[in-house]
């Protein structure tokens, strides 16, 4: 890749991110990352009778840690309840609420019904290049020591 292209791609990334900021509001105490945890349990509660924190860690790429804090503030929010486990009483298991799944029904199903008509005119091929080369862009960086 030459020089100035390098520089558009990174432009073009910065803009990206301020399209990030144009998604809806969330509402307090849930972050980016709670939306994705709310998925997640769903997905996963379809798939198994129980989720826990280690099945989120696995599927979110994320420390235990980072799932527990993420948990906790959205069980503040009303987003998600804990419940001992059926089969290990000394586990614990994550549940949407009713808020959890309206959320979950506006901030993930609805909106991304209505983005996709909003960006109907982006052809499918063109759209699932960016994806391609923002994730190739993203491990190229990750692995990069410019500043170091």
């Amino acid at each position: 890749m030459n020089t100035k292209t390098a520089k558009d791609l990174m432009q073009a990334c910065q803009l990206a991110r301020e399209i990030t900021r144009l998604q809806p509001a969330l509402p307090p105490g849930m972050t980016p990352l709670s939306i994705r945890m709310l998925e997640a349990i769903d997905d996963l509660s379809k798939q198994q009778e129980e989720v826990r924190g280690r099945d989120l860690s696995r599927l979110l790429h994320l420390s235990p840690p980072a799932v527990a804090r993420t948990i906790k503030e959205m069980e503040k929010a009303g987003a998600v309840r804990k419940a001992a486990s059926q089969k290990d009483q000394r586990g614990i298991c994550f549940y949407l609420t009713e808020q959890g799944k309206n959320w979950l029904q506006y901030y993930v199903t609805d909106y991304y019904v209505h983005l996709s008509q909003v960006l109907h005119s982006i052809d499918e091929k063109d759209a699932q290049t960016a994806v391609q080369v923002i994730q190739v862009l993203y491990q190229a960086m990750k692995g990069d020591r410019y500043n170091e």
